[in-house]
């Protein structure tokens, strides 16, 4: 995993010895990493450590021999024989597992935006909106916060960077009349200063995010606004904030 984080353009460029030397807690996994010239020394067990027991040399070869020096040193021999012609094999390993942590890696690192297009038919990348980007990112856990009036404020006041006011106190029937209503939830993003053009200008901005919250948090019973204002409530309006936007009086 290393290796493919510190040298990724020689993912296929490695050349790969299995010194099968590797003890828990005790040994590092590379033994030794030559950049320049391509070669990894592992501590780990490679094909070679898989063959059967005895297939390479006899159980009873140090055992029945009349020099045992000799023999251990021949054996020695064999088994770096047998490493070096193997390696094609550890090298193969290893790149594919190489290429393969890589592919998770990717896959790990995009996981929100393939949850989003697979799972909520959303497309992270060609959303254009920033703050329906933002906000895009709570789908996976959407279940937990849908309905939740105080978490939508808390969301609007991360997103926007802004106070947001948010009021339940009102009601809302298309007749208006009190047999049949529904309760309202309004929002007020709080952002002093605005002139009148910029006001209209904010207001068509937070339209997707509108709709997106509307549709993806708030309950279908339950109203939905969302405005701008230049004070919080409780304190005393101006002649700019008379009709709830900016305007010159003269």
């Amino acid at each position: 995993m290393l290796l493919g984080y510190m040298y990724p353009e020689m993912q296929n460029k490695w050349s790969v010895k299995c010194m099968g030397t590797f003890y828990r807690n005790y040994s590092s996994d590379a033994l030794s990493v030559n950049p320049a010239a391509g070669e990894v020394e592992l501590s780990r067990d490679g094909f070679l450590g898989l063959l059967p027991q005895g297939m390479i040399s006899d159980n009873e070869e140090l055992r029945t021999a009349k020099d045992p020096v000799a023999a251990h040193n021949e054996m020695s021999w064999r088994n770096r024989l047998l490493l070096e012609a193997l390696s094609p094999i550890d090298t193969f390993a290893f790149r594919y597992r190489m290429a393969i942590e890589k592919e998770v890696s990717e896959i790990l690192h995009d996981k929100t935006k393939i949850l989003l297009k697979e799972y909520f038919g959303q497309d992270l990348d060609a959303e254009k909106d920033p703050f329906v980007r933002k906000i895009m990112a709570w789908l996976p856990h959407i279940t937990r916060y849908r309905g939740d009036l105080p978490f939508v404020k808390m969301l609007l006041e991360a997103i926007t960077g802004y106070k947001v006011e948010m009021d339940l106190s009102h009601r809302f029937s298309e007749s208006e009349s009190p047999r049949a209503w529904l309760p309202e939830a309004r929002y007020s993003i709080i952002i002093p200063g605005l002139t009148a053009e910029e006001f209209k200008s904010r207001i068509e901005e937070l339209d997707p995010l509108r709709e997106f919250i509307r549709e993806w948090i708030i309950p279908y019973d339950v109203a939905f606004e969302l405005d701008i204002r230049s004070h919080p409530s409780g304190e005393k309006a101006g002649f700019n904030d008379i009709l709830n936007y900016n305007s010159d009086i003269q």
